[in-house]
């Protein structure tokens, strides 16, 4: 799941908490987040980071090479991509189509380690 936001994006820090309890829960049927700050500095990016801690790890496109050669430029976009590269998926928000394209993705029931781990997982 790569997750293309910026820090001053108040629906992307939404976003955020929901990316972290789908990745704890699916993370062992092999999915991985992924977050691309988009148009910001590194040290923008740090200074959030350091008050907003993601366990996920997140890379910088600041000048939107990544966001444009993928033909997004609205925030938050979420992309489900498979091993191979390809996206499955593109959303404004972890909703109830991108979890089920999610869950056909990995072709598994979430783990069963004590979090949540249906489909309000991405809620």
């Amino acid at each position: 799941m790569l997750d293309l936001w910026a820090t001053w994006c108040t629906a992307c820090q939404r976003e955020h908490p929901k990316l972290e309890r789908l990745q704890a829960a699916y993370a062992e049927q092999g999915l991985r987040v992924v977050g691309l700050d988009v148009g910001e500095t590194p040290e923008v990016v740090r200074a959030y980071l350091a008050e907003n801690r993601l366990s996920f790890p997140v890379y910088l496109d600041p000048e939107f090479r990544v966001a444009d050669a993928l033909g997004d430029n609205q925030l938050p976009t979420l992309l489900l991509v498979d091993r191979e590269g390809r996206i499955l998926r593109r959303s404004a928000a972890l909703d109830q189509a991108m979890l089920e394209a999610l869950k056909a993705a990995l072709g598994a029931a979430p783990s069963t380690d004590g979090a949540s781990h249906d489909a309000r997982a991405g809620q």
